[in-house]
């Protein structure tokens, strides 16, 4: 049989094996490095459509059946309305 001091000395190497292995997995997962983006990658910026002027709305494409339990986007109203302070929503 074994002596406790053998047990306790067992017992105190597994115990520092599985605590350096979980600082190593912990390690690995979370400091794990993406290499950084290459500039050459990055699209360069495009100047922006121009919003239109004038306010507008659009009727849908198709009409959208209530019964149905989904639409598609084809089935909205397309609208714009110039940003402003006072942009009323009953237009």
């Amino acid at each position: 049989m074994r002596n406790t001091n053998e047990m306790n000395a067992a017992s105190q190497r597994l115990l520092i094996c599985a605590v350096v292995l979980t600082i190593l997995v912990v390690v690995v997962i979370f400091c794990r490095a993406e290499p950084p983006q290459k500039l050459g990658d990055v699209p360069t910026p495009t100047a922006h459509a121009k919003l239109p002027d004038k306010e507008f709305t659009h009727s849908p494409e198709k009409p959208h059946d209530p019964t149905a339990y989904f639409f598609n986007f084809d089935q909205l109203d397309y609208y714009y309305r110039v940003p402003g302070e006072f942009t009323p929503a009953d237009r």
